[in-house]
Formats: C-alpha cells, structure tokens, sequence
C-alpha cells in the first residue's frame, strides 16, 4: 500500500484486511521520520499489528475483549497523532485508519471509550469526499460509532460544551447524512440529532437551508432540509 491512502479506499472502510496493510505504512512513515518513535509507541504499533492479525483470524472474542482493544488502540491513535499531523498524506492514513478501527469496534460489539480521535478523522475526511458511494460508507461508520458510544461519554454537562466528541459526532453524522443526498439517511440522522441535542436542532437546520442555495443542492435534498427547518 502506497503511502497516501487513495480516496476510493473510503468506500472499503469494513475491509478488515486494509487494516494491516495501514498498519505496515504507519510503520514505515514513522521509521522513516528524521526522528524515530519512542521504544513505547513502537511497541504500541506491534502490539496493535498483532491484534489485528489475530482478529482477522478471530471471530470469537466477546465484547469486553473487543472493547479492551480499543482501549488499547486509542493510546496508541494519541501518540500517532502527534507524529502525523503535519503531512497531508500521513493524515489521510491515520484518519483512514482512526475510522476502520472505529467501525471495527463498533461492528464487532465492542464499546467505544475514546472518542476524540475517530470523531475528528470522521470530520476531516467528511471534508475530501465528494462521491455518493464513499459518503454513504462514512455515514454507516457514524452510524455504527453513535451505537457503539458508552453512556458516559454521552452524559453529564459536558457534552453540550462545544466540541465535546459525543456532540461533535452527532453534528458530523447530519452532516454527512445531508452530503450523501439519501433522504431515509437524511432523517435518521436528522432525529438522531434531535433526540440527542434538541436545543441545537434549529441552529443546525437553519445553517442546513442557507447551504442548499449556496452549494446547489438538488431539490429532493431541500425538501427534506426545508421540512426538519420549518417543524424546528
């Protein structure tokens, strides 16, 4: 696998296969850096290699051990963060492979404990998609993360701070939805939204219909904007 991830890969995000061929660039971009990844983020990079390996193989393990991995994998997604940010193409394999892990999770019963990582790699890609396939592959991924979220992350005062994960999540999730012009994906998340953030529902819809004009929205993606902004 070259080092940028192409775009269409995004439409393969359930690929458990890819996870390992990212895994190996990941190492490679790091090693290659003019300074080396510390002994401990080494190891979290084998660790988590060895993981992947054994699941692919796996299709046993129960949800605290899949909620375990994930744990796991979120110290590491900390330390690569840091070491990737600054290259374009280093940030599109750590956000293809924040939102893989995430939906790998999340698929196999696991519970997500850390949100940060894959939520902001959900949003960042939002932005470089445009194909309809590839948007409604990120939407089944929000989908699966909203699910697999722990009731802890989605209590307590502070998930209406703006950009708490749980409330950012949601926010890209419409958002998504809206880009994929599907109207069914459209009002899922629309009531998502609302169940989960109802005070936020009409500011939401109110950016929604100044965008339809601005972006030359097709007309059955306003009607379905147009009817959630006159109820809200």
């Amino acid at each position: 696998m070259s080092e940028s991830i192409p775009l269409s890969s995004f439409q393969n995000l359930a690929d458990d296969s890819m996870l390992l061929g990212v895994l190996d660039t990941l190492k490679s971009v790091l090693k290659s850096r003019p300074s080396s990844p510390d002994e401990k983020t080494e190891a979290l990079l084998e660790d988590l290699c060895q993981v992947v390996a054994e699941q692919a193989q796996n299709q046993n393990l129960n949800t605290e051990q899949v909620t375990k991995i994930g744990d796991n994998g979120s110290h590491l997604l900390e330390k690569l963060y840091v070491e990737t940010y600054k290259n374009a193409d280093h940030q599109r394999i750590f956000n293809y492979f924040a939102l893989a892990f995430a939906y790998w999770i999340a698929r196999n019963g696991g519970k997500i404990n850390e949100l940060e990582f894959a939520v902001n790699a959900l949003a960042q890609t939002a932005n470089i998609l445009h194909d309809k396939t590839s948007l409604e592959a990120l939407y089944e991924v929000a989908t699966f993360m909203v699910f697999a979220t722990t009731e802890e992350l989605k209590s307590g005062p502070a998930v209406s701070v703006p950009g708490n994960p749980w409330k950012v999540l949601i926010m890209n999730y419409a958002i998504v939805a809206t880009r994929t012009h599907t109207p069914e994906l459209m009002e899922s998340a629309y009531n998502t939204l609302i169940k989960h953030f109802p005070d936020d529902a009409p500011s939401f819809f109110s950016k929604a219909m100044s965008e339809m004009d601005r972006l030359n929205y097709p007309q059955h993606v306003r009607n379905v904007v147009k009817r959630y902004y006159d109820e809200y």
